[in-house]
């Protein structure tokens, strides 16, 4: 090739802004993509076929790859606290709606939550199926219990995400940009992680996605019925999680960075930055979640009653709607005032076609005040009670999580993988390079997408930042948006490598072979680290922090993992006592341990895991880093300091131990606080340290102490029972031989009268001989009459007595 014919390639390199894109040309979306003129069906059909089949290969490919992280080995994975509860709500969901009890089917739900319990209750339904075609039961090698259904289903749908940032964004954004941010949203750990739960958080990625990128091409083609779907998509979204509203502010940032970044002379779309088409469409996406979730329709919802949810705007549209159902006349005249006034003005031309809008949004309002009001005024209520969940704290386990010192900023910056956040980086500097001279409709709308992605992130995560509970999965619709930057960014450094390439060596390198290569690398290094992490894909941190084990250290609330592993470890141990269940304190959450245990066929007669509890009460103690130093005494505390029996283990962090407790001496080495133990009546007494009081008239009859199990070699043993009057008790003329409390130590008891307590603390003994390893209940009942106050108890062995 000549140096001439060399110098004009360059010289054409840099006066085409988007010469990738055009030398991608033989596999890409051609320019008529952006004609004004046509809708999305249009669009398509003017494809050619060769390039249609080409976009229909790649969005496979993407769903492909998503799914291919997704669905394999759903059963390994431990099950996490909301996935149990999300299971029984969804499976109740889709039984209602088989019975066609469509007045309560989505009334249980504390979120709405209504497209992920529907998918997930198909899946569980799917799963039954299989297992019954298969002659399948609990146990056999390939049963798909419900949650694994409900896992699969959610996956498979949440899985469309990566396809759907391609082909809605190939357009606006560029085919290449679109397909390697559809490449890396399907391999992000995190969404894989959602996607791989039953939860609602990946399928409101896939809603918000929808939304949004279908009201980007209703604005570019000026197209109604786009942004109608958009709000049809939105209500979906609301249906799942109401912090979709967001949605709505971040929609017309969209139109106001067109506005200042597209010349008004060349620019073919909607330049209102709110148009009454925003208004419907904004409707459209009420009426779809006010149909579908039936909490609206009734005057005394959970939103007035249990919530008290309080608001005289909504007290008052409801005597509106009242006062025009008394007086249908009232309705009436107002909708014929209406429509004379527009007929009056049918030729007014432009002023008819503001008229025919305002008047359809007036006469819908009188419709739904006279007909519905109930719904109107729980709508209010429901948005009243959204924007206060904003004030919630962070409290699981009855532990108050504060939120990360930096916000979500420091989830972004510690939980996003490295290659996407140096997309972003380049992408930013890409983007402040270009800003200072673009030309022309397209460019300029390409850009005005690239600027409005980080606003949308922004305006997606600041009212998620107001409250403090604050994690990934809240932020998870904003991904695909990080993703669709750093796609441009590392675009934009490939086309810059190759005109530099092409200016300076003269070589002629084939675009779309240098993209396949660029992409491959890319993918497959983000692939091999979502490799290392299965199947604990939502652990994920980016070594900016030092990575999982920065996060344990920092005591950071995780996803539960390594529980299957536990579960089978202890399997096959053998109990304290034979003929009890095997009893394991979890510092934790006990309930996603013993249904993890059930997956897998051990009844609680085998193994059964309780609550923190006194450090003895239990054969095993699992605990979860994060939970420690919340939940456990110092006692246990200090077992966990010793070497576990088990450990699970990741990227160098411990996720999750086992320690077996060791069996007191019983020479003064067990002693247990009142406060320490559990209890079915009483409270904590402010006057006497590390006591709790009952009082006549204020607490029923009932256990003072309970669910306190030593475990006991043979021998025999005293239980000595630390009780006394309540400094501020009032006898009320009892007699001194009424009964107080009967002391349970095993199957050897005592009753303890009034007239044995006293204002000082006093021990009373139960003795008592076993032949066997035992586990003998320690109990407290409280007959109701006596003002009773509990200190602690300690048992010894009664040889030990000097």
């Amino acid at each position: 090739m000549s140096s001439r014919s060399l110098r004009r390639q360059s010289s054409s390199a840099r006066q085409e802004e988007n010469s990738l894109e055009d030398a991608l040309s033989s596999w890409s979306i051609s320019s008529e993509m952006n004609s004004n003129r046509s809708g999305m069906y249009r669009l398509w059909s003017r494809l050619r076929p060769r390039r249609r089949g080409v976009v229909v290969v790649l969005s496979v490919l993407l769903l492909f790859l998503a799914l291919l992280f997704r669905l394999p080995a759903l059963r390994d994975d431990g099950p996490q606290a909301d996935e149990i509860h999300w299971k029984s709500r969804s499976a109740q969901t889709l039984a209602l709606l088989k019975q066609g009890d469509f007045a309560s089917f989505t009334k249980h739900l504390t979120h709405p939550g209504v497209p992920p319990a529907i998918v997930m209750g198909v899946g569980q339904f799917l799963a039954n199926r299989y297992n019954r075609a298969n002659d399948l039961e609990l146990g056999d090698p390939g049963f798909a219990d419900r949650l694994v259904g409900a896992r699969a289903a959610n996956a498979f749908v949440s899985a469309f995400a990566a396809p759907a940032v391609f082909l809605l964004f190939l357009v606006p954004l560029g085919t290449t940009p679109a397909l390697l941010a559809g490449l890396l949203l399907a391999l992000d750990p995190h969404h894989i992680g959602l996607s791989r739960q039953a939860h609602l958080d990946s399928i409101l990625t896939l809603c918000v996605l929808l939304t949004v990128g279908t009201y980007v091409h209703a604005v570019r083609l000026r197209r109604l019925s786009l942004k109608l779907l958009a709000g049809f998509f939105w209500g979906l979204a609301i249906l799942t999680k109401p912090t979709a509203l967001a949605v709505l502010p971040a929609l017309a940032a969209y139109k106001l960075v067109r506005v200042l970044l597209v010349s008004k002379d060349t620019d073919k779309g909607e330049r209102t930055i709110v148009s009454l088409s925003d208004v419907f469409a904004a409707l459209v996406g009420q009426a779809t979640f006010v149909l579908l979730y039936n909490r609206m329709w009734y005057h005394d919802s959970d939103y007035r009653i249990r919530l008290g949810i309080k608001s005289k705007l909504a007290d008052g549209v409801y005597a509106v709607g009242s006062f025009l159902q008394a007086t249908p006349l009232v309705p009436l005249a107002l909708l014929a005032g209406l429509g004379i006034a527009t007929y009056a003005l049918r030729r007014k031309g432009k002023a008819l076609a503001v008229l025919l809008p305002v008047s359809a949004l007036l006469a819908s309002i009188v419709l739904a005040l006279t007909l519905v009001p109930q719904v109107l005024e729980n709508i209010i209520r429901f948005w009243l009670w959204v924007v206060g969940l904003s004030r919630e704290k962070h409290v699981g386990y009855g532990i108050t999580w504060p939120a990360p010192e930096g916000g979500y900023l420091e989830l972004y910056l510690n939980e996003l993988p490295l290659l996407c956040l140096a997309g972003v980086v380049l992408a930013t500097i890409f983007c402040l390079w270009d800003l200072r001279s673009i030309r022309g409709l397209r460019t300029r709308e390409r850009m005005a997408l690239v600027v409005y992605l980080p606003v949308f992130v922004v305006l997606w995560t600041f009212p998620l930042s107001i409250s403090d509970k604050q994690t990934i999965r809240y932020v998870m619709p904003a991904v695909p948006m990080v993703y669709l930057l750093s796609g441009f960014g590392f675009v934009r450094l490939l086309k810059s490598l190759l005109q530099r390439v092409s200016e300076q060596r003269g070589l002629v390198t084939a675009p779309p072979r240098a993209f396949v290569a660029y992409a491959a690398c890319l993918v497959g290094f983000q692939g091999y680290l979502d490799a290392k992490w299965a199947p604990d894909f939502n652990l994920f941190y980016n070594q900016l922090s030092d990575g999982l084990q920065g996060a344990v250290e920092r005591g950071t609330g995780l996803s539960l993992a390594g529980t299957a592993d536990v579960v089978n470890f202890l399997a096959a141990k053998e109990p304290f006592a034979k003929g009890q269940p095997l009893l394991v304190m979890t510092a934790g959450d006990p309930q996603v341990l013993q249904y993890q245990a059930r997956r897998v066929g051990l009844p609680t007669s085998k193994v059964r895991f309780i609550g923190v509890q006194p450090l003895h009460s239990a054969d095993y103690l699992v605990s979860f880093p994060q939970f420690r130093k919340h939940m456990l005494a110092e006692e246990s505390l200090e077992l966990t300091k010793q070497q576990p029996v088990f450990s699970y283990e990741r990227e160098g962090a411990s996720l999750v131990t086992v320690h077996q407790i060791p069996v007191p001496r019983y020479n003064g080495d067990f002693h247990v606080k009142a406060r320490r133990t559990r209890r079915q009546v009483g409270r904590s007494d402010a006057f006497v340290e590390d006591a709790v009081s009952v009082l006549p008239g204020r607490d029923a009859r009932g256990y003072m102490l309970f669910a306190l199990n030593p475990p006991l070699p043979p021998d025999a043993y005293r239980a000595k029972f630390q009780l006394q009057l309540p400094s501020t008790a009032s006898l009320g003329g009892l007699q001194p031989e009424r009964y107080a409390v009967r002391l349970d130590f095993g199957r050897c008891e005592r009753v303890v009268t009034l007239g044995e307590l006293s204002g000082e603390p006093a021990s009373f003994d139960v003795s008592c001989d076993f032949q066997d390893n035992v586990r003998p209940q320690l109990r407290i009942y409280w007959f109701g009459n006596v003002p009773t106050t509990f200190l602690a108890v300690d048992i010894e062995r009664v040889e030990d007595e000097p």
